[in-house]
């Protein structure tokens, strides 16, 4: 295995130590911040030293009052012992820190029992008990416009979204042709600009067992077309192709007065199908994913000479063509500014593909009157790794639905897969990402 195949391996396994570590922090950061990924979009607040019950703090930016604010306004008689305090823990406090959002006051322990033991623990964590509502607690109970059941989801969950990107795509063997003046020759590569490229994505998921996720992306691109005349002390311009690790040779070659023309371009298409579950690290939301990925890649290059009349002289393309398909790993992690629905996100991923790679090159002489194909046809291990950050907001309504929104910059490199003049050689991309998610 050649060092670019070893790097994306490398990867994928620390990928999988991860995550089984990851999977070791779960059951004690739950008891810290008491919320997972399908309810990230609330915050908690606890009640009692060390207890498990908990009931939703409403976002400021929901419409709705706030629990703090409900709680400052509670009449004179609702009282909270000083050594059994709400704790306000949107990052991760503690269950015995103070909520600064509310005055602690002590009450009768038996109201407090009496207060206690009405909050139902749903199987998700959270409570159905909203903001001191209940009229057998509060006379004239307060706090009836905040749901009760605000972070109550579903068993099941489905989720969908759609990413723009606008990527660019590079070669590491970027040649369009060569101009080989008297001092040396001067390369000339290809220029590409950036290009839209969606993806989409489908599933299904039951918080705290995992679910399953369908995903698309596709990517069409075609560079800028180059072109050169060879004059004096510029001549002559010639264009390569290296097929079949080297062993197969084609050309064309522009001489004084000729004029080469190329052009390139890629088409790049993945399908993946996983598993995928949440963790909490801390005040990290993590969602890791295994599974498999079909991807296709298809790569197109032509060079053609015409004399000085215009004619076609000479011509030579290159045309690869990949399908592979093997496992895939990812892990995206995000985290929000204290109570603010805006956050940052981490995304990674890499897949190992067993692939078949077919290249046909085709070279055209005089005119027309020789012409050689030559095709090459060989099994391959190819890799890819990608990597995004950006801002990620996220929204929760009052029915349950959740959507977040990001944006952010990410990176792509798939090893092995050849460009314009070879078949081996690593094609890379880069650009600027917009998310839309939603769950219901």
């Amino acid at each position: 295995m050649t060092p670019k195949r070893i790097v994306p391996a490398g990867l994928l396994y620390l990928a999988f130590i991860g995550w089984t570590a990851i999977a070791s922090f779960h059951q004690v950061d739950a008891q810290c911040c008491n919320v997972s990924e399908s309810n990230q979009c609330s915050s908690y607040f606890g009640i009692g030293t060390g207890s498990n019950y908990a009931v939703p703090w409403t976002p400021p930016n929901s419409g709705l009052p706030t629990f703090g604010s409900l709680l400052q306004n509670q009449p004179s008689s609702i009282m909270i012992p000083p050594e059994q305090q709400f704790a306000y823990s949107p990052n991760c406090a503690t269950a015995n820190q103070a909520n600064p959002m509310v005055l602690s006051r002590p009450f009768p322990a038996p109201e407090f029992q009496t207060l206690t033991s009405n909050i139902v623990n749903l199987p998700n964590g959270c409570s159905n008990w909203g903001a001191l509502n209940h009229p057998a607690l509060v006379p004239q109970g307060f706090g009836g416009s905040t749901p009760a059941n605000l972070c109550s989801r579903p068993k099941i969950q489905f989720m969908g979204g759609f990413e723009a990107l606008a990527l660019r795509v590079h070669h590491d063997q970027d040649v369009a042709m060569v101009i080989d003046p008297a001092p040396g020759n001067r390369l000339v590569p290809f220029t590409y600009g950036f290009q839209f490229s969606p993806r989409v994505w489908l599933g299904m998921f039951r918080p705290g067992t995992g679910g399953f996720r369908a995903s698309y992306w596709y990517l069409d691109d075609t560079a800028r077309r180059e072109t050169a005349t060879a004059v004096v002390n510029a001549t002559p311009i010639y264009l390569f192709v290296y097929g079949a690790g080297g062993n197969l040779t084609r050309n064309a070659y522009a001489d004084l007065g000729e004029t080469m023309s190329s052009i390139h371009s890629a088409r790049i298409q993945s399908l993946d199908f996983e598993y995928l579950d949440t963790f909490q690290f801390r005040c990290w939301n993590l969602q890791s994913s295994a599974g498999i990925r079909l991807a296709e890649i298809v790569q197109n290059l032509r060079g053609d000479v015409y004399d000085v009349l215009g004619g076609l002289e000479e011509t030579v393309t290159n045309d690869l063509s990949i399908r592979g398909v093997g496992p895939t790993f990812g892990l995206r992690a995000n985290r929000t500014f204290q109570s603010s629905p805006i956050g940052i996100y981490v995304s990674g991923r890499g897949s190992l593909l067993f692939s078949q790679t077919t290249q046909e090159i085709y070279e055209m002489k005089n005119a027309g009157a020789d012409e050689v194909r030559d095709r090459a046809q060989q099994d391959e291990i190819i890799s890819q790794c990608e990597l995004g950050l950006g801002f990620q907001f996220n929204y929760c309504f009052s029915n349950g639905i959740r959507t977040f929104a990001s944006t952010g910059y990410e990176v792509q490199a798939w090893y092995d897969v050849g460009g314009p003049v070879d078949s081996s050689s690593t094609l890379g991309l880069d650009g600027l990402s917009a998310q839309l998610g939603v769950f219901y």
